[in-house]
């Protein structure tokens, strides 16, 4: 044997199965020795091995998959309506239950092919590639006639089932730049962007674009019900969802808003930022007022706990209100590290950041330092990153972070882990940058440019 292995698998220590390089080198393991294997009928181009016992055995083609049942081969193309693809990658999850899944996209398709295998029919679908890339799968792991996750270069992850529905956990409903996402559950979710962007998200990866009364550029969405819903942006614009349609509604003010945040639906706050002067505005169930002006003051974030308990976070550290006035509270960490995202949990379970990866924590009584992250140094330009640009979470769980490049728009997701530290998950999304981040329960959904919408499940505990 003079061929070099490519792929390898194995059911037993007795049954082996190999691939050279050689498109026609095919070599089984019967636990004494090695042996060529004649190659399946149809094309030769065997890409990769998978099965789930000596007989049954599969290895991928450029036109679909052929089996062994222990006995001999039989190819099963993908049919006459499938071109030619690029080479196919099996994974046998059972009898009757196999995919086959395309390593690249066939030019000038755009769409990686997907296809499961029910012991009778294919069932043939696609997903859509990355942005500016050819790239499908690599690798994928499943569940029996449950379907099964796929990854790829690039931080790709989809999951996909047998049911025909092959979703990617990313989608592409527009193609202008996406900044927020909120939900009031898994299968309700708004997510919105530049141009009066709004989409909605009703569950299985389908989001549909929703007529807004705003061309303006929207930068941040909260709800307190899946009927009551603000979204605010560019020149004090604010719209408002009540179940059936979305509304404008006049803020007082012409600032550009970045974020906002409510206890209920007649306690909503947004702020301004890097808008001077600066503004905090508030709803009270009837209309939007302004709350506090600042002509040196830098407004990040906002979250209202209460109608007497709503935290800013600025450049001098973070605003409370206790219901009559505002309160300055210094941030725990240095002058130079001010806190930017909040996220309350409680009165006394808040959280912040700042942008350096560092991260704060309120008990009710006291703002802490929970990690310390970096400093800036004169004089140098570079070197910093990656820094955390939003927080997100829910009351079941620990906060998370959205973490982004310095120069490279490539990031991930973290938590705080049992030792206190920053620490990065899995990456759950492909090389895009991202501006939103929104958890619930175990779920994560990432918005972001070119429209990107990504969808991942969080680790357990």
């Amino acid at each position: 044997m003079s061929s070099a292995f490519e792929k390898v698998w194995g059911s037993a220590p007795n049954d082996v199965w190999a691939i050279g390089r050689s498109a026609t080198s095919l070599y089984h393991f019967d636990g004494k020795s090695w042996a060529a294997i004649p190659s399946p009928p149809g094309d030769p181009l065997n890409t990769a091995t998978s099965g789930t016992g000596a007989g049954d055995v599969w290895v991928g083609e450029a036109d679909g998959m052929a089996h062994f049942d222990g006995v001999g081969w039989t190819s099963y193309p993908l049919g006459p309506q499938v071109q030619w693809q690029p080479p196919l990658m099996p994974v046998a999850l059972a009898p009757s239950d196999a995919w086959a899944l395309a390593s690249w996209t066939a030019y000038p398709d755009p769409n990686c092919t997907v296809a499961h295998w029910d012991g009778g029919a294919w069932t043939i679908g696609s997903v859509a590639a990355e942005l500016d890339s050819s790239d499908c799968y690599v690798t994928a792991t499943g569940w029996r006639q449950g379907g099964l996750v796929a990854g790829g270069e690039r931080g790709r992850l989809d999951v996909l089932t047998c049911s025909g529905q092959f979703q990617s956990m990313v989608g592409r409903a527009t193609s202008a730049e996406l900044d927020a996402i909120w939900g009031a559950a898994n299968d309700d979710l708004w997510a919105v962007g530049k141009h009066g962007t709004v989409l909605h998200g009703s569950g299985g990866g389908a989001w549909v674009p929703a007529p807004v009364p705003t061309t303006a550029a929207l930068s941040a969405i909260w709800g307190a019900s899946a009927n009551d819903v603000w979204a605010v942006g560019a020149a004090g614009t604010a719209i408002h969802w009540n179940g059936s349609r979305w509304t404008a509604w006049p803020t007082g003010t012409a600032n550009d808003l970045s974020a906002i945040s409510g206890s209920s639906g007649d306690n909503v706050w947004a702020v301004s930022a890097r808008s001077s002067p600066e503004v905090v505005i508030r709803f009270d169930g009837t209309s939007w007022s302004v709350v506090k002006r600042s002509a040196d003051e830098f407004f990040s974030d906002v979250a209202a706990v209460a109608p007497d308990d709503v935290w800013i976070t600025g450049s001098s550290g973070f605003l409370h209100w206790n219901g009559s006035a505002f309160d300055l509270v210094p941030p725990p960490g240095p002058s130079d590290a001010p806190p930017s995202g909040i996220k309350a949990y409680a009165r006394d379970d808040i959280w912040a950041d700042s942008g350096m990866r560092w991260v704060f924590h309120y008990d009710g009584a006291t703002w802490t330092v929970i990690t310390a992250g970096g400093e800036p140094h004169p004089g140098r330009t570079a070197g910093y990153g990656p820094f955390i640009t939003k927080i997100a979470g829910d009351a079941n769980g620990p906060p998370y972070f959205l973490m982004q490049g310095e120069i490279i728009p490539v990031g991930n997701v973290a938590r705080i882990d049992a030792s206190g530290a920053l620490a990065p998950l899995p990456k759950l999304y492909v090389s895009t940058k991202h501006n939103g981040l929104f958890v619930l329960g175990r779920e994560a959904w990432l918005v972001g440019d070119g429209g990107a919408i990504e969808h991942g499940f969080l680790p357990l505990e």
